[in-house]
């Protein structure tokens, strides 16, 4: 991170920029420093970090699903879908940056900054990433204890029966 690698130069910098909103004359200037905190807010959650994290669980699931492939082949296979969750990741990410200043105020995105640059916030940021993949494990699981379900219910009660359900 920017901080930690030129402590001087970002003391300095934050100071300046913490005092732009008093002076921003247009709405642009102040959507142009909103634009660089997005940014910075952006970096600070560390996507890469993220893909790893999420990436953990298919490693268990290739294990579970494949127990004769060796590391070598698991580490490959992850790999590539690593790079293929990035390249569409990208793809969305490129829009982060306008959902990021169109939800949060200037304000909002120094606090969040902030937050997310100390210890504590990069602690919390850490521990829900690791809790959002236990939850989308529990979700699947859910799904795949749910689906076989919701296919008998179908059958026995009919589709059409089903459908009136959902419509209600």
């Amino acid at each position: 991170m920017l901080i930690r690698r030129y402590p001087v130069f970002v003391t300095i910098l934050l100071v300046f920029i913490g005092t732009a909103p008093c002076h921003a004359k247009s709405a642009q200037e102040k959507e142009e420093l909103a634009r660089m905190w997005a940014r910075q807010l952006y970096n600070a959650m560390d996507a890469q970090a993220t893909i790893d994290e999420a990436m953990k669980p298919f490693g268990k699931m290739l294990r579970l699903r494949f127990p004769k492939m060796t590391e070598e082949q698991e580490k490959k296979m992850l790999r590539g879908i690593s790079g293929v969750l990035a390249k569409e990741l990208q793809k969305a990410y490129s829009e982060l940056e306008d959902d990021i200043v169109n939800t949060f105020t200037y304000e909002e995105l120094v606090a969040l900054d902030e937050f997310y640059g100390s210890p504590i916030g990069e602690s919390i940021a850490k521990k829900t990433t690791e809790l959002r993949q236990k939850i989308d494990i529990k979700t699947m699981h859910a799904m795949k204890n749910a689906v076989p379900k919701l296919i008998a219910s179908a059958i026995r009660n009919g589709f059409r029966k089903l459908l009136q359900r959902g419509k209600q």
